[in-house]
């Protein structure tokens, strides 16, 4: 029998707030979660490759997007703040990301 489960910050040590997990029902059921948490930790943060001809400066807002502290990511006026920036310099736009 297979569960469905959105863990919660306390419902399997240090899993991502509202994962949604799924897993097979057993007496070991916990273990079985938090082994399944800890695999989605240590691959949801991986980041995609930067799209097909995107400007370094763009790719860069994305990593910074995706940051997995939430305090470390920044704001939607310091988004539109780098974007205005980057339309009013264009030049800044040439140079394109390599992926890593």
């Amino acid at each position: 029998m297979a569960i469905i489960e959105l863990i919660d910050d306390n419902a399997v040590g240090e899993s991502i707030p509202g994962t949604l997990v799924i897993g097979a029902a057993s007496k070991d059921n916990h273990f079985q979660m938090k082994m399944i948490s800890n695999v989605l930790q240590n691959t949801i943060f991986c980041r995609l490759p930067a799209p097909m001809d995107c400007p370094e400066a763009i790719y860069q807002l994305m990593l910074d997007c995706w940051q997995k502290e939430r305090t470390h990511r920044p704001t939607f006026a310091s988004i539109v703040k780098t974007l205005d920036k980057l339309i009013r310099c264009p030049d800044t736009l040439r140079k394109i990301a390599q992926n890593r």
